[in-house]
């Protein structure tokens, strides 16, 4: 998969989030919001390197190195306003616990959607587009 094709599934991850969390699928809303992320990050290191971390694990993915660099987390670091927007998310859902069920409050919920939304944004625009 190139990193085109990874950007374009994180589209459809985030337009899902969107549908879903309309129809109060919260859980899923939340695990398609982070799949967003997670792809658009790894479209982002195969667009500068070529190849595309394995993990599910955002704090991992942002650590990946290129040309000896953490290329994502430098950035993440270093800009204030995304710093804890990234923070909130990394530990809001963990695929290695995705079956667990949450109780979920739905105004907790949208302000989290909107968290990964902000944060795909600031990947997109800043390395992918």
């Amino acid at each position: 998969m190139n990193w085109t094709e990874l950007a374009h599934r994180a589209r459809e991850y985030q337009a899902a989030a969107e549908i879903l969390i309309e129809n109060n699928q919260l859980q899923t809303a939340l695990e398609q919001a982070h799949l967003s992320v997670e792809l658009l990050m790894k479209s982002a290191i195969l667009k500068s390197s070529g190849i595309a971390p394995k993990t599910h694990n955002l704090r991992e993915i942002a650590e990946t190195k290129i040309s000896g660099k953490k290329f994502l987390s430098k950035q993440i670091s270093s800009t204030k306003f995304i710093r804890g927007d990234f923070n909130t998310i990394m530990s809001a859902w963990d695929m290695q616990d995705r079956y667990r069920v949450r109780e979920l409050d739905r105004y907790d919920t949208e302000q989290l959607i909107e968290t990964y939304r902000k944060v795909y944004q600031w990947i997109r625009t800043n390395f992918v587009d």
